[in-house]
């Protein structure tokens, strides 16, 4: 007999305890039995090993988050399974049976106990904000609300495949210069720490003149073998008070977030970014029904980016009082460039609003990924030029030295 660890639900309380059988399946056998509906069943950890399981548990499992990809995958096959017209416990069933990701099985366990308790599929996913925001849940809603579920999960999961390629097309771009950089800063660090001091000991031992790029690498040296553990400290320091500056004191977020807009060609894409979300936010609430007010109200309150979140905020009091959405957005010319305002004076003009944000955010994508993908190009020669230029400078000063010593002997 082993003894298990389960979590369940009855009557909406969530239950956790052990149970002893011969495999999970006798477990789960009686606990349905008891009338509970199981979130999840795993062996008792063995007393030996308690403490490199808890830790393993702690680091990995317990904080464990829902990627992007499972969300792609649960609206995908949302969308599919209701068009097709299966029931929906069903439906949460063959999810469970596919998904791997621990957090997202118990979610989907939940919304089978909330869905036969009469609940909706909003309401239940709304308890996790941590996962699903906002923009989501009101989409999900509208769906409910309007009986078009099934393009709700759709519509959601083109937007979540969209952002999920478009992160991993930005991940992509920035692998390659991170990859140089990092190796630049090793052999620095390499042969500041290592190389330069035995270096240093031979030539005052044997009373060699050096030049003086060769003293000032040196003394760099030198400080750095003394200081390194400091350096590294408050550079751990600064990264973390920065981080937590940001995140916590709101002078210090605006702050930033207006820099990073205004930095060159950077910043460029930064705006490009942010415009393309809330067009594709936009577009995707209004489609499905959700009312311009409240939608520029979840929009205001999913971006991040404190300026724009600023605009959206009175550019749903200018809506609100009566104003058109494209001079609404005509007044924040600093942030949404001409074509915006364009585009949406067409989707007025036609009452075809949630086509004409479709466009914009369709437009910003594609600038974003010509951006993405001319990266590599552009950086690679400038890297290998500042790559080899810090090598060779590091080269040179070393070598100098070491020739005229080598002179010397000859010449003896």
């Amino acid at each position: 007999m082993q003894t298990f660890v389960y979590k369940a639900l009855k009557k909406e309380k969530l239950l956790s305890g052990e149970m002893e059988g011969k495999d999970q399946d006798e477990v789960a056998s009686k606990l349905r039995e008891k009338g509970l509906d199981i979130l999840s069943i795993k062996g008792k950890l063995e007393r030996v090993d308690i403490k490199k399981e808890v830790k393993k548990f702690t680091l990995f499992s317990k904080g464990k988050k829902v990627k992007k990809g499972d969300r792609v995958f649960l609206y995908k096959n949302f969308a599919t399974m209701i068009k097709a017209g299966l029931p929906l416990p069903e439906i949460i069933d063959l999810l469970r049976e596919s998904i791997k990701n621990p957090k997202l099985i118990e979610i989907l366990g939940r919304l089978k106990y909330d869905i036969e308790a009469g609940k909706y599929i909003s309401d239940s996913l709304s308890k996790y904000p941590d996962v699903f925001n906002t923009s989501e849940i009101a989409m999900i809603k509208a769906g409910e609300v309007g009986g078009s579920l099934s393009q709700s999960f759709l519509g959601l999961y083109q937007d979540a495949e969209a952002e999920y390629k478009l992160q991993k097309d930005i991940k992509g771009a920035m692998t390659y210069p991170v990859i140089i950089l990092s190796i630049l800063l090793m052999v620095v660090l390499l042969m500041l720490l290592y190389v330069l001091p035995q270096l240093t000991g031979f030539f005052n031992q044997a009373n060699i003149e050096v030049p003086k790029m060769t003293r000032i690498i040196m003394k760099a040296s030198d400080f750095f073998k003394k200081y390194f553990i400091y350096l590294f400290a408050l550079f751990i320091s600064l990264v973390v008070s920065l981080y937590i500056g940001i995140k916590k004191f709101k002078k210090m977020k605006d702050f930033f977030d207006n820099i990073m807009i205004k930095f060159p060609w950077v910043g460029k894409q930064f705006k490009y970014f942010y415009i393309y979300k809330i067009a594709r936010m936009l577009g995707l609430l209004n489609k499905s029904g959700v009312p311009i007010l409240q939608s520029l109200e979840i929009v205001e309150k999913s971006v991040t980016h404190t300026r724009y979140s600023n605009s959206i905020k009175k550019i749903r009091k200018d809506v609100k009082t009566g104003g058109k959405l494209s001079k609404s957005v005509d007044n924040f010319k600093d942030l949404y460039p001409p074509f915006v305002s364009r585009m949406l004076k067409v989707g007025d003009r036609t009452g075809n609003t949630s086509d004409a944000l479709a466009n914009v955010s369709d437009y910003y994508k594609e600038e974003l990924q010509e951006a993405l993908g001319n990266i590599s190009t552009l950086i690679e020669p400038i890297l290998m030029v500042f790559l080899g230029a810090g090598v060779a400078f590091m080269a040179i000063a070393v070598l100098i030295p070491l020739y005229s010593v080598v002179s010397g002997i000859n010449q003896m």
